[in-house]
């Protein structure tokens, strides 16, 4: 996969889905940023409006197509302003987008631009979405913005206009993703790829007690395979099969974090 260096533009896609009612954030924000970056033409907002599981997942697709041509040169940021929770995003409708589902819709665009999607979700508990990755797929996003904790709809409808202020006037100097964490606001975490996939898979250091469990079911393998050929020599010593199990797993979850990553691809170019 060829790795495409050469932006023209950076364009933010404002996607609202809120019920009647609620404070219309999205449409605050384009209209500060449509003012902001009126007369920049390095950087463009887009504000779409979905109120159904159905009309999001159209966008999302239309989009794909949209990066999947060879003469797409615009770096992308989704920007959702919806409702969510520990399990997905909430619509207008009151339909939920599982994060599971949200992945499957935009995993397509990140794949197109190579890795380089960035998504803010500007929502209640968005910060699920690190516990909820599929890690024999690929990340779904180069990075994500989230909320550490449940905000207001007037504390969210403050802060954005002032981050992709900050973001894009660095942008052009400095096109890595990593970036983005130098500027998000106060409740506001980055959270790049390889973090995600360490706190969900990385046992040693995340999770000790579930990497203790797992050397205990490996010594209990040793002994179950002892117990059912007994004239066959597999190691000298528990010890010595845990050690290899353990290995053999690193193995395993660094090929699962590279394809995640992207590392497969990106190392080799």
């Amino acid at each position: 996969m060829e790795i495409n260096t050469r932006i023209n533009k950076c364009v933010v896609y404002i996607i609202e889905s809120l019920p009647d009612g609620d404070l219309k954030t999205g449409s605050n924000l384009y209209d500060k940023l449509r003012q902001e970056w009126a007369y920049n033409t390095d950087y463009e907002p887009k504000y779409k409006i979905v109120h159904t599981k159905r009309e999001l997942n159209k966008l999302l697709l239309d989009i794909t197509e949209l990066v999947s041509s060879k003469d797409n040169h615009n770096f992308i940021i989704l920007h959702f302003e919806t409702h969510g929770s520990e399990n997905g995003m909430h619509l207008a409708s009151r339909e939920m987008v599982p994060w599971m589902e949200l992945f499957s819709m935009i995993r397509p665009i990140n794949i197109n631009m190579n890795d380089t999607l960035l998504v803010v979700l500007s929502m209640c508990d968005s910060k699920s979405i690190a516990y909820n990755i599929e890690p024999r797929e690929r990340s779904p996003f180069r990075g994500v913005v989230v909320t550490e904790k449940p905000l207001t709809a007037g504390y969210l409808d403050s802060i954005w206009d002032e981050f992709y202020k900050n973001v894009m006037s660095h942008f052009f100097e400095d096109k890595t993703p990593q970036y983005f964490s130098d500027f998000t606001p106060q409740h506001i975490w980055f959270l790049n790829q390889e973090f995600i996939f360490d706190i969900h898979s990385n046992l040693e250091e995340y999770h000790p007690e579930q990497f203790a469990e797992m050397q205990d079911s490996f010594t209990q393998e040793f002994y179950e395979l002892l117990k059912s050929h007994p004239n066959e020599i597999f190691f000298t010593s528990p010890e010595c099969y845990l050690l290899w199990r353990v290995n053999k797993w690193r193995r395993k979850k660094k090929q699962l974090r590279d394809y995640y990553c992207f590392k497969d691809i990106t190392e080799k170019v």
